[in-house]
């Protein structure tokens, strides 16, 4: 459930302040400081027990608690505890007679939002701090639903998911008692999606949500854990016939249709069941499993429910034994970068460098990223992947700027599930630090789908990104969900213009059409435009005609090694590739 938000007090509401004090002139004191600099706002209820003060919360809502450290049945922290442990999201201040900067810290770190020492302060004080106190406690509480929930849902995220699990056979395994996860993906959300649009999608995720959350009980943990796809934990469910008919409420429930502005679409679901003791005994080994699952349930042909079994994994052991290899070849060294420049069409400079890895398989030999990058998207080995190549990349970028060989920026992409990970500011930040990397000379892509997540908070870290100095691409326009609703508030320096439409230049109008209006749309609002995959001088003429800043592809150069980099942009500096425009 959402937390109470309590900064949101109009001008003319009454604060509903309980003050749990024992000494009749401290009472007396607290009712003139307010009363005097309160402007008539505060309402005060008095009581001089904890037992008291207890009962009272129970029975009537209050903004904000003033509590003595010494009454008669709590006696300093302790006080703060008992409080705490009954009613965690209420905002505190207290009261001492005490002038103990230890204990204050000490009571500030047990929950309490405020320490004031009595006789040290007047009204005015109190007053502001029980106002900060309210403020203090309510960003507390967004914060926290922020960093458990999905905020387009409402549903636990995927964090959330993962300590209601850890929760859960914690308690089971003292109890012998069983815990089952499911994993559910939507079939076609993809089709609905792009028929439609993504806030029409956006309202299908939120009607699938509250349907699927109608399906179970109070004691199941639902979550949204990303993009169509949802989770839950299934507590005191007697046997795996219990669990398997909670998941066919759930098909039952996608069964029926959804109307959307009038619009009356239909989805379907895939579903991964898996269970404790049976399949695995911690929580990466059962969310393991129930993603296993599922993916055999969409193998299918979706609208089915896929119970883990041992055939189950080996029906998913190619897929599995990807995830293995690509752990050892981030342990082994396997992985290595190719580089491919971006050229300014009018001067024929060369203005970028994009880093792009590659991987060298013992057995199926070299790689490109479509064969492999999904699976790490999937299993999370991205992050650590996406800090190798960030690191690489650096290495390389620092030995051209010092060789004086680096032009404007060096490119590298970032997938949506690095975007996603709270950790990703810091680690960037500490990589630029390791190597002492200017960060001007550093370009992060991001593909459009990192749309599919809140867009608000990805804003946000757009915005950190900025601010750290680096600059921003957005890769592959026009192939995902193209909201230009958004487009104007993301703080993006260039768009990427996707090769599927460069190949169909001069073949389809409508490719002519988009690309020309890409580049006019980017343009009017101060982008640079790099067109991807220009592999003709047909194309290449194209773009040139219709104010294209910049291109990337064969025609230029296909990717390289570093040493073949090296040599390639040594000739690039001694002769630009002024002819090419």
């Amino acid at each position: 459930m959402p937390v109470l938000d309590r900064t949101a007090i109009a001008t003319d509401d009454t604060i509903q302040v309980l003050l749990v004090e024992d000494n009749p002139d401290d009472v007396c004191l607290a009712k003139e400081m307010l009363a005097e600099f309160g402007n008539g706002r505060f309402d005060l209820t008095c009581t001089g027990r904890m037992e008291t003060a207890l009962r009272t919360l129970n029975e009537q809502p209050f903004d904000v608690v003033l509590l003595d450290l010494s009454l008669p049945d709590a006696h300093g922290l302790e006080s703060i505890r008992q409080l705490r442990t009954v009613f965690p999201d209420l905002p505190l201040v207290v009261l001492s007679g005490l002038a103990d900067q230890s204990l204050a810290i000490l009571a500030l770190r047990q929950g309490a939002q405020d320490y004031l020492v009595k006789g040290q302060g007047n009204g005015d004080l109190v007053t502001r701090a029980i106002r900060y106190a309210i403020e203090r406690k309510g960003t507390e509480g967004r914060l926290a639903y922020l960093a458990n929930f999905d905020q387009l849902t409402g549903l636990a995220n995927r964090s959330l998911l993962r300590d209601r699990l850890a929760r859960a056979l914690a308690l089971c395994k003292r109890q012998e008692q069983p815990v089952y996860v499911l994993y559910l993906d939507l079939d076609g959300f993809k089709e609905t999606n792009d028929a439609y649009g993504h806030e029409t999608g956006d309202q299908l995720l939120k009607a699938v949500a509250k349907r699927l959350q109608s399906r179970l009980r109070s004691v199941d943990t639902l979550a949204r854990i990303g993009g169509d796809e949802f989770g839950a934990v299934l507590e005191g469910v007697g046997q795996g016939e219990d669990a398997l008919a909670i998941a066919f409420k759930l098909l039952e429930a996608l069964a029926e249709p959804f109307y959307l502005d009038g619009i009356e679409t239909f989805v379907t679901g895939s579903i991964g069941l898996a269970a404790y003791p049976d399949n695995a005994d911690d929580v990466e080994g059962l969310l393991g499993c129930a993603d296993t699952a599922m993916y055999d349930a969409k193998a299918q042909g979706g609208n089915a429910i896929q119970v883990y079994t041992a055939g189950t994994g080996f029906r998913n052991s190619g897929r599995l034994a990807l995830g293995n290899d690509l752990r050892r070849a981030l342990a082994k060294s396997e992985f290595f970068l190719y580089y491919q420049p971006q050229i300014e069409l009018d001067t024929g400079r060369t203005i970028g460098v994009e880093a792009l890895i590659r991987w060298q398989h013992p057995e199926r030999g070299f790689l490109t990223p479509a064969s492999f990058i999904g699976a790490a998207e999937e299993n999370g080995l991205i992050v650590p992947i996406g800090k190798w190549v960030l690191h690489s990349a650096c290495t390389q970028f620092l030995a051209w700027l010092d060789q004086g060989l680096l032009p404007e920026r060096g490119a590298i992409n970032l997938s949506p599930r690095q975007f996603r990970d709270r950790k990703l500011i810091q680690m960037i930040g500490d990589v630029l630090a390791f190597h002492d990397f200017p960060p001007e000379y550093l370009e992060v892509e991001l593909t459009e789908s990192f749309l599919l997540e809140n867009i608000h908070e990805g804003i946000m870290t757009l915005m950190e990104l900025k601010t750290m100095g680096l600059h921003l691409s957005l890769d592959d326009f026009g192939t995902g969900y193209s909201s230009l609703r958004y487009l104007k508030m993301l703080p993006f320096d260039r768009l990427k213009i996707d090769q599927a439409f460069i190949r169909g230049l001069a073949i389809t109008r409508q490719d002519d059409a988009i690309v020309s209006a890409v580049i006019s749309l980017a343009r009017s609002l101060g982008l640079d435009v790099v067109a991807e995959g220009v592999e003709t001088e047909h194309q290449k003429a194209f773009l040139d005609d219709h104010g294209c800043h910049a291109i990337q592809g064969f025609l230029i150069s296909q990717p390289l090694p570093a040493a073949a980099m090296t040599e390639w942009l040594r000739n690039a500096q001694l002769s630009p590739m002024a002819g090419i425009s």
